[in-house]
């Protein structure tokens, strides 16, 4: 079967969303998938009628018979015409839709579920972040079948950097990526209340770059914007902290035990240890590999990193060095890709 990567952009820009789609491409095209604008122009200009599909559809799309597609959700365009071009295909052209999910519209924008299953339901596979997502959609009435990742790869230019172990020092670092000022707010007032005798905080802007306008308070400094193309380069503390949102509302509590965060894989391609509390969708995961340790709250991590020597951190590294190896090659997508395949 031909195997296209669906477009639905024909130019991507530089934010964080995007340079995620652009990489599991780059891991597509290594295993023989082309990339080809076929929703381009989805929402308007309806301009010609396709006899093979019975509709109008817009200009600009063509879909090749016994393809596989592979799209990525949220698209720009969730409309009724995407729905039954994607219905289209499957059921009269010999195609098999695939779509990995990178986040549900319910909870950026509080939009009813349906919509999204919806859309998905056009798929005949859907790649998930985690079983736990998978049995999510199943519930609220996705049909699809599903196909858990388990990991989100990041395609790495170059080569990633090595670390020395560790010396012997009075306090771990722990790094932390804000995603807007509220995140920040977030920080300086709740790390600033706890316990740290056993570390400090770094923390980074991801999106906007507005941090470090606050007053600095002890043990936790500002160190500036994460840029995106280099990420896999850019921290250097001795743990990573996948937190919450500071302004969680409950759907956003609710995703955050669906989906796999992308701090995750940016904390591991630098080589560092998690830091990860005990209803991440990934804990288990984290726990068994030994790459990390698993808190119930942040007055936890103080005594957390307290018991922890110097040899039995060193060891940690080395097994995320292990797993980052497989983040920058693809492995996890790749993976899920051969899974489907097999299937067909």
């Amino acid at each position: 079967m031909r195997k296209l990567i669906a477009n639905q952009n024909s130019i991507l820009d530089d934010s964080w969303e995007n340079e995620k789609i652009k990489n599991i491409n780059e891991f597509l095209k290594e295993i023989g998938f082309e990339e080809k604008s076929i929703l381009k122009g989805v929402c308007g200009n309806i301009s010609y009628y396709n006899k093979d599909i019975n509709m109008f559809v817009p200009q600009g799309i063509d879909i090749p018979k016994d393809s596989i597609i592979f799209l990525h959700y949220p698209c720009n365009y969730l409309d009724p015409i995407t729905i039954e071009i994607l219905k289209s295909t499957k059921e009269d052209r010999q195609n098999k839709i695939v779509t990995l999910v990178h986040q549900l519209n319910i909870f950026s924008y509080d939009l009813n579920l349906y919509n999204d299953v919806e859309f998905l339901n056009g798929s005949d596979y859907v790649f998930v972040h985690t079983n736990d997502m998978g049995r999510f959609l199943k519930k609220n009435g996705l049909k699809s079948e599903t196909i858990p990742i388990n990991g989100f790869d990041y395609y790495v230019e170059g080569e990633l950097k090595e670390r020395k172990d560790r010396e012997e020092t009075d306090k771990y670092s722990v790094d932390y990526i804000c995603d807007t000022r509220s995140d920040e707010d977030y920080i300086l007032s709740n790390f600033n209340r706890m316990r740290m005798k056993n570390y400090y905080v770094n923390y980074y802007s991801a999106k906007r770059g507005t941090g470090g306008e606050l007053a600095p308070i002890t043990d936790i400094r500002y160190l500036g914007k994460v840029d995106y193309k280099n990420v896999y380069k850019e921290l250097s503390g001795d743990f990573g902290i996948v937190y919450p949102m500071c302004n969680a509302k409950l759907s956003d509590e609710k995703s955050l035990k669906l989906f796999t965060s992308v701090e995750e894989t940016i904390y591991i391609l630098n080589g560092m240890p998690l830091i990860v509390f005990s209803d991440n969708p990934n804990a288990s995961f984290i726990k068994k590999e030994g790459i990390g340790i698993v808190v119930n709250s942040l007055e936890d991590i103080d005594e957390s990193l307290g018991r922890l020597s110097n040899r039995r951190y060193n060891e940690m590294r080395r097994k995320v060095n292990r797993i980052r190896d497989k983040y920058s090659r693809g492995f996890y997508i790749k993976r899920a890709m051969e899974n489907l395949e097999s299937m067909l």
